[in-house]
This record gives structure tokens, sequence and C-alpha cells, in this order.
């Protein structure tokens, strides 16, 4: 099962997913992230093991556990990017897609090759 807005082209999850300087489980974990395969409460009810009712994020706060609210519109780890944006000087609007997150935080930074590595790196160690 793919994201809602289905990845097309495997090749840039393929890019996306993998940099010389990153360990492999990091590599598998986002790879996981992009096919949709975190063990969220969203897909374990969609699998049968866990309630409809149970699928509501931890907080309670009326959202379902997908891998995209967790990643981008969830209060605690959302805001995160936040902060990492402002640390390392990168300012842009957060999309509503995980892979259209890592696109819009990997080219940031314009053409710069080098730059775009080190924002590849740092996202795929963020997630």
């Amino acid at each position: 099962m793919l994201m809602r807005h289905e990845i097309q082209d495997h090749g840039v999850v393929s890019e996306a997913v993998w940099h010389k300087n990153v360990p492999l489980k990091v590599s598998i974990c986002a790879w996981q992230l992009f096919c949709n395969r975190w063990t969220t409460k969203d897909n374990l009810w969609h699998r049968g093991v866990i309630p409809v009712d149970s699928q509501l994020y931890v907080s309670r706060c009326a959202q379902n556990e997908t891998a995209e609210y967790l990643i981008i519109h969830c209060s605690t780890f959302g805001s995160l990017w936040q902060l990492m944006k402002t640390w390392i000087g990168v300012y842009s609007a957060d999309p509503q897609h995980v892979l259209e997150h890592f696109n819009q935080f990997k080219y940031s930074s314009g053409g710069y090759t080098p730059r775009r590595s080190f924002l590849h790196m740092i996202w795929l160690c963020c997630i």
C-alpha cells in the first residue's frame, strides 16, 4: 500500500532513501515510510490488528495515527521540523505529504550539490 498520493516513480523513492553517509537501517526505515509500511495505528487498523476506535493518535487529538500525520502534522513530532529548519537555516512552508516534505527540505538550498547532500542526510537522520 503506497501513501495516499501514490508514488508513481519508484526511482524518486529510491533516490530519496539512499545516502552514502547514512546507515543502512536508516535508509530501510525511510523506505518503509515512503511505502507506508510503518506500524502506525492506521496501518494496524487496516490490517485488522486493532479495532477502529483505537486508530486515533495517542494524544487523542482526533487525528488518525498515520505516518504523514506523525512526520508532518503532529504538534509534538511535526514541530521538531521547524526547530531543525531554523537551526540549519532552511526556511520553507511545510507540504502535506512526506515525499514532498523530503523534496522541499532537500532542495531548499537551491542547486548547490554539497548542501543538498547535507540536507538529504539530515532529513533521513531526523526520520
